[in-house]
């Protein structure tokens, strides 16, 4: 059994969670439904590889993996309705979102480049050193990205790259790709705003964590097992 094995009944869960609150439901900025699931077929080597060449590097092996064996394509959000809100510091715990595309990859990393040259050009200032090395999946809403870390061969977490000093910048949220949407998708997939996904991440090595007192609570409010 693999660990994605169990990711479409999470997110069928988070989705029904939501649909369960009261109020009416929301639409995006894009005027699509929410809650939304798309999970599409898995991918090709020779597509993959072709993205690879597009990006000028191998992709870690725990997304190839997922790219491979499980989806190509995955695009999971929900929110809550108006003026329904969690309690105490799950408050700003309002929506959740997260995914990825490998027809569009290419595109959302070359975001963060062009960010990167704009903004965070130099290596030496430990802001901007979060935003190099790394492979953009899933762009934030907001302008941020969760990203994969490149900088070794041996690890490959999933990071959070914030473009205005926000609180989760350079936080590590998965020990790579696979860890990060197994511990996002337990938790319902809180965010993708750093503000809404901090609770459950004790500090920036600590990883989000869905067993934890926050996410204990929030598991139990919101309604999932």
């Amino acid at each position: 059994m693999m660990f994605w094995d169990n990711w479409t009944k999470y997110w069928e869960a988070a989705l029904a969670a939501c649909a369960a609150q009261p109020g009416e439901p929301r639409t995006s900025a894009k005027g699509k439904t929410l809650p939304r699931l798309v999970v599409a077929s898995p991918a090709t080597p020779s597509e993959i590889e072709q993205v690879e060449q597009n990006l000028g590097l191998h992709l870690p092996s725990a997304f190839r993996n997922v790219l491979m064996q499980f989806s190509r394509c995955v695009d999971v959000a929900w929110q809550l309705p108006a003026g329904f809100k969690p309690p105490g510091e799950l408050r700003k715990v309002t929506s959740g979102g997260c995914g990825w595309d490998l027809n569009r990859l290419a595109e959302i990393d070359q975001g963060r480049v062009k960010m990167l040259r704009a903004a965070f050009p130099d290596r030496s200032k430990p802001y901007d050193a979060v935003w190099h090395n790394k492979l953009a999946f899933y762009e934030v809403p907001n302008g941020d990205y969760f990203a994969i870390d490149l900088a070794t061969a041996d690890r490959a977490p999933v990071v959070y790259l914030s473009h205005d000093d926000g609180s989760g910048h350079g936080y590590e949220l998965g020990v790579d790709f696979v860890d990060f949407i197994e511990r996002h998708s337990r938790l319902g997939n809180p965010g993708p705003e750093d503000w809404k996904w901090l609770p459950f991440a004790t500090s920036p090595q600590a990883l989000l964590d869905p067993d934890g007192q926050a996410g204990k609570v929030w598991r139990g409010w919101f309604g999932l097992a």
